[in-house]
């Protein structure tokens, strides 16, 4: 029988198994409804998906219109000018950029995810890097705001 951990002031419950393993998430708080952890990982796989298959429509239909983004790999090929990228015209913008520089076939595997209140952190790897993609979801469960983190 699982037993019930409530967070301070209600906001966050989660459910932990006899082995203390998290089994899912519940946000008590708000009116919207939150999304479970399966939901979370469906997300996230489909979003790599979309990568690996170079479906740009796949990938930029998880933000928001008002998203802001930042990574270090947007950063470095295209410069300074790509520090925040703010809205999904110029995230798809960046994106087809992206996807145009890249010449070999993206394979990422999955590795994860981390959840936190209206939050998830993707955990992937390519070949040679592993990376960690903060997204903040809005009301609606689209990505208002993106943060890529690399393993250098």
């Amino acid at each position: 029988m699982p037993k019930r951990v409530g967070a301070v002031l209600g906001v966050v419950a989660a459910d932990l198994n006899a082995t203390g393993a998290f089994n899912g998430f519940v946000d008590i708080g708000r009116k919207e409804h939150a999304m479970d952890v399966q939901g979370r990982e469906a997300f996230a796989r489909e979003w790599l998906r979309g990568w690996k298959e170079r479906d740009l429509t796949t990938v930029v239909e998880h933000y928001s219109d008002d998203v802001e983004f930042q990574s270090p790999v947007a950063v470095h090929p295209f410069g300074e000018t790509f520090r925040m990228i703010r809205g999904k015209k110029d995230l798809t913008n960046y994106f087809e950029r992206a996807l145009a520089s890249v010449q070999e076939k993206i394979e990422f595997e999955f590795l994860g995810v981390f959840h936190g209140v209206d939050t998830m952190v993707v955990h992937f790897q390519s070949k040679t890097h592993k990376f960690a993609e903060f997204m903040e979801l809005n009301q609606e469960g689209k990505v208002c705001r993106a943060r890529a983190h690399l393993q250098a």
